[in-house]
């Protein structure tokens, strides 16, 4: 009788200790989950405001100003714009990334000037870039392009 209590005692206390085990590892996957979002929400709106402060400068120097801008694209890029329909007529550089449960979220930064160029290549393909923001002159408007190079 007190060795099969015994055992009954010890399988309630592993089920209980699995079962709180259980929880605790659903509570950090959701934690790690929600982290590693805002770490790409991060590294995007890093992205975003380096290409919006390298076009702005280029934008006050005029034609022919070009620099070059290193950035860390995240994971889970859906949308860029500028993309290859840009025809200076928006003036913000937006990413666009995937979120949980097919929800998206987008970064966007202003810009004084209206942009062109193709940054369409960003898209599934994290990573570090380097970035060409080159000022030209679009049918006679102050237009910033950007593109990789």
């Amino acid at each position: 009788m007190r060795r099969g209590q015994s055992a009954i005692e010890y399988t309630v206390m592993f089920g209980v200790s699995l079962a709180i085990l259980l929880g605790v590892w659903i509570f950090v996957n959701t934690a790690n989950a929600d982290f590693r979002q805002d770490l790409k929400v991060g590294f995007a709106k890093q992205t975003v405001t380096r290409l919006a402060d390298a076009a702005n400068a280029v934008l006050a120097q005029g034609p022919p100003a070009r620099i070059y801008v290193d950035v860390n694209t995240p994971e889970g890029v859906t949308y860029v714009y500028p993309d290859a329909s840009a025809a200076c007529n928006l003036s913000e550089v937006l990413l666009t990334l995937a979120a949980q449960q097919g929800l998206s979220t987008d970064v966007p930064a202003p810009v004084a000037a209206n942009l062109t160029g193709d940054l369409s290549f960003l898209i599934n393909n994290p990573g570090p870039k380097r970035l060409w923001v080159e000022a030209i002159d679009y049918n006679g408007q102050p237009c910033v392009k950007i593109y990789g190079g």
